[in-house]
């Protein structure tokens, strides 16, 4: 019987070939320190959320990443004629100190308090990446989290293999990380998830996608 755990030797395997010894940059720290430069005193005004966009804008990898996405699509509306209100700089300056004031990104984060912020909306549907391309399985480290329609863990292991992917564990090393329907229709955040987030954040590697990317990224045969 197939394990429901992704092997670790093919893991380490895979993380080698591609990395060896080295991880990549940290892209969290950079961003970090560079908005709560912008909140130091507590505050936040005008002329530093124009800086804020203007370090995402050139820095468009990691302006993609959630939560980072979040604060530059609040940010965009903010400096829109007539969008500089007490009101957006008020959740402006909880989302950046909630989101980036941790040593580690998503450590003991609020999720529940932070989604009520008007200037950001419904931070859900954000979490996950939209592929330009067609989602290969082929030379890939893939993740799950959450019951799929398509089958068991252990057979979601084996449509992997058998696309030429590799199972993972969710490590920062991971391609693809999906989650079951079932969590995207309640807005869960498993602890996979949680953990994912992490990585992603800090690494900037992983793709977190909804579970209908799975089976559509299968060619020689679906779940």
């Amino acid at each position: 019987m197939s394990s429901t755990k992704p092997d670790k030797t093919l893991i380490k395997h895979a993380v080698r070939e591609r990395y060896g010894w080295e991880r990549p940059a940290n892209i969290f720290e950079p961003m970090k320190a560079v908005a709560i430069s912008k909140i130091s005193d507590g505050a936040i005004t005008l002329e530093r959320a124009k800086q804020l966009d203007a370090f995402l804008k050139l820095n468009q990898h990691i302006a993609s990443i959630f939560p980072n996405n979040a604060l530059f699509k609040a940010l965009r509306s903010a400096l829109e004629p007539g969008g500089w209100t007490s009101e957006a700089e008020h959740d402006l300056l909880v989302f950046i100190a909630a989101t980036y004031s941790n040593d580690e990104p998503f450590d003991d984060w609020p999720y529940q308090l932070i989604t009520p912020l008007t200037l950001f909306g419904d931070l859900y549907p954000l979490i996950f990446n939209t592929p330009t391309e067609p989602v290969s399985l082929a030379g890939k480290l893939c993740g799950f989290t959450g019951s799929f329609t398509c089958g068991s863990r252990s057979q979601c292991f084996k449509m992997v293999l058998d696309a030429g992917g590799t199972p993972s564990d969710g490590g920062w090393y991971t391609d693809y990380f999906f989650v079951a329907d079932k969590h995207i229709e309640v807005q869960a955040i498993s602890n996979g998830m949680s953990d994912a987030l992490r990585h992603r954040q800090v690494f900037g590697v992983m793709q977190i996608l909804p579970e209908s990317y799975f089976p559509a990224s299968l060619s020689a045969k679906a779940c």
